[in-house]
């Protein structure tokens, strides 16, 4: 059996990265919907639901480039259209989030 044996007096120290959070990914990137200016998104983990939503904000007309390492460049200035391509939302089942942002920018 396995053990850890733990001694005290020794002061901790040291650095650690928080990996990306999904949720709060989810909701970051339909919030850049809510401007025309550039926004850059950091820490944003590399899984489907992000790649999906990210299709749907490109076929929306949004620009949105991987500057690399997890950041990504999101710029809202041109919506091309309002409704979501059916078949990219089912791919998620967050994507009524978008629907407050949307709302909220073009009426």
């Amino acid at each position: 059996m396995s053990k850890f044996i733990i001694e005290g007096g020794h002061p901790l120290n040291g650095t650690i990265t928080a990996s990306g959070n999904k949720n709060a990914a989810l909701k970051l990137l339909p919030a850049c919907l809510l401007t025309k200016e550039p926004i850059v998104l950091h820490n944003i983990p590399d899984i489907q639901d992000v790649r999906n939503t990210i299709a749907i904000l490109q076929d929306l007309g949004v620009v949105v480039e991987n500057v690399g390492e997890g950041s990504w460049r999101i710029q809202a200035n041109n919506i091309a259209k309002t409704d979501l391509d059916p078949e990219l939302a089912a791919r998620i089942r967050a994507s009524f989030v978008l629907s407050g942002p949307m709302l909220a920018r073009m009426g």
